[in-house]
């Protein structure tokens, strides 16, 4: 049976600490609190649906000890329309560009389908804040009490890790965690 995977760096530090509190604004004041289906902001670079993730596992391994730590920059937020995503916007850098490639390449040999906003001719680098559950009539109200806020920041993120949504729960669980290397 095949298994919908992902491949995700977990945010660290302030970037982490701004993306938790904006997880905790968009549920209490727009009752949105479906992106947490997964405990850790993230940065997405791939997925799909996969029949053998151990064989997804040993390629993650190897994959991470030839990359190297790498910059996330955050410069503003916007939405995903019409799903009603809303999301901080992640500059797209020359390493997040690589990232996202060699990802994909890795993952198109072990999955039967990838996503395809997320192939790296269309992928927008993004952290989520609120998706899923986010009605009209809330995303109407947080962009007008958003519209000064301008979040611009940055982290080093020295992590990769192979997930998969279960199905019975509708959660995302970490399957595996890797370091990147460190020179």
């Amino acid at each position: 049976m095949s298994e919908t995977i992902g491949v995700l760096s977990i945010l660290e530090g302030a970037l982490l600490d701004e993306a938790r509190r904006l997880w905790a604004l968009f549920e209490r004041e727009y009752q949105s609190k479906g992106v947490q289906s997964f405990d850790y902001p993230n940065v997405t670079f791939q997925g799909g649906r996969c029949h053998n993730v151990a064989q997804v596992q040993d390629a993650l391994s190897r994959l991470s000890r030839q990359l190297r730590p790498f910059e996330v920059m955050v410069d503003g937020w916007s939405c995903f329309e019409p799903s009603n995503v809303v999301f901080l916007k992640v500059v797209l850098t020359d390493d997040l560009k690589h990232i996202n490639q060699v990802v994909n390449d890795m993952l198109q040999r072990y999955c039967d389908e990838l996503f395809d906003n997320y192939l790296p001719r269309r992928w927008p680098p993004h952290i989520t804040v609120a998706m899923a559950d986010l009605t009209e009539d809330n995303l109407k109200r947080a962009r007008r009490d958003l519209r000064d806020y301008y979040p611009r920041c940055w982290q080093l993120i020295s992590n990769l890790h192979l997930v998969r949504l279960r199905r019975e729960t509708g959660r995302i669980e970490i399957v595996q965690s890797c370091t990147l290397w460190r020179c």
